[in-house]
């Protein structure tokens, strides 16, 4: 019995000692990946510019409201 518990034993840290060599394995390839360059980006205005004569949707407003006082 006792030789059936040390032969689990034996095995489960071949088990732990193969995964640990397997995982140290994939972080040596993760480092040694060359980064990849990094795309500068032109920054946009952060508040849209205005076409001259004012926002479209205040433009429809301002007619549409002057055509009912001509009547």
């Amino acid at each position: 019995m006792n030789k059936h518990i040390i032969d689990k034993v034996l095995q489960r840290i071949d088990d732990v000692s193969l995964m640990c060599d397997k995982r140290l394995a994939t972080l040596k390839k993760l480092a040694l990946k060359p980064a990849r360059p990094v795309q500068q980006v032109i920054p946009e205005p952060a508040v849209p510019l205005q076409p001259p004569g004012g926002a479209p949707h205040l433009f429809r407003i301002r007619r549409t409201h002057n055509r009912r006082n001509d009547f």
